[in-house]
């Protein structure tokens, strides 16, 4: 989260996000529902491929696009049936694609995708989507207890890096939420890692950031573009639990550039949600539904 002593303004510079007021913004709860279905359908159309359940073959990715699926079927329920569709397709053949599997070296990549698989859970209430995020939450507590406590970013356990301790967080609060009687204590593995993450990890500077990627701004990789999408998904669930006007506006401004200047005429979207519109791919796309969503959901 942005610390007190840094303006909304530069966080979302930092991000490559649009903090610039627009003319005229009439948009609308449905507005942006609309928006968000045409993207995903380009999303659907343009990068997901059946035969293996990823979108443009990419992993870790393609388990935030079946987030941004299942967050848009949570605020339009005529989607669900869709939403559905891809959840199945994609828990049959992933796995499939990766030696039977949903788990490999990396420790984020597998949180990602049990975080997928709840989302998708919320939505379906199919057990079995909530039982294979347990099961990828079993592997996660491997990586645990390194050497200066959390989480091994991968199984080779040579670095200790704050997205992956923060997805498993993420992982396990969700599942003491909905996995109360399962045997696992999951709340008190949620206590011990926030404890950690905020008082021990040294993961933080002084101003309560993250430290950046060396080397970065610059040209984005393939996948860059997927970070932007996963900020504005959990700042709306701040702003749920924790309203703030300027994080509404942020949003909204956010999803209305997106629409005036980052669009191409076929629904492709490109990473700068500013402008102007390049290298549009599935990370972008998938981000920009989590935009969408999130100006919808606090409209």
């Amino acid at each position: 989260m942005a610390p007190q002593t840094l303006s909304k303004s530069r966080a979302a510079l930092a991000l490559g996000l649009s903090t610039l007021p627009l003319a005229a913004r009439a948009a609308t709860r449905s507005d942006y529902i609309s928006n968000a279905l045409n993207a995903t359908d380009v999303l659907n159309q343009n990068w997901y491929d059946s035969t293996n359940g990823l979108w443009q073959d990419l992993w870790w990715n393609s388990a935030n696009a079946l987030t941004a699926l299942a967050d848009l079927a949570a605020i339009d329920s005529d989607f669900i049936p869709t939403a559905s569709n891809y959840f199945q397709r994609t828990y049959n053949a992933a796995p499939a694609s990766n030696g039977g599997t949903l788990l490999n070296d990396y420790y984020d990549d597998e949180a990602w995708w049990a975080l997928g698989w709840i989302a998708a859970f919320d939505i379906t209430q199919d057990i079995n989507y909530l039982s294979t995020a347990r099961s990828i939450f079993q592997d996660l507590t491997i990586g645990l207890d390194a050497s200066c406590g959390g989480q091994c970013w991968s199984k080779d356990c040579d670095y200790i890096g704050s997205i992956n301790n923060e997805l498993f967080l993420a992982v396990v609060a969700s599942l003491a939420h909905r996995s109360p009687n399962d045997g696992t204590d999951y709340r008190t593995y949620a206590i011990n890692q926030a404890d950690w993450l905020i008082h021990h990890s040294g993961l933080q500077n002084s101003h309560n950031l993250i430290l950046t990627k060396p080397g970065y701004p610059g040209p984005p990789d393939a996948t860059a573009a997927q970070c932007k999408g996963v900020f504005v998904r959990n700042l709306t669930k701040l702003q749920s639990v924790r309203p703030d006007g300027d994080y509404v506006t942020f949003l909204q401004r956010n999803a209305d550039s997106v629409r005036d200047k980052d669009r191409e005429g076929d629904g492709e979207i490109g990473p700068d949600w500013q402008g102007p519109l390049f290298d549009a791919n599935m990370t972008s796309q998938s981000s920009v539904i989590n935009c969408l969503v999130a100006a919808a959901a606090v409209s």
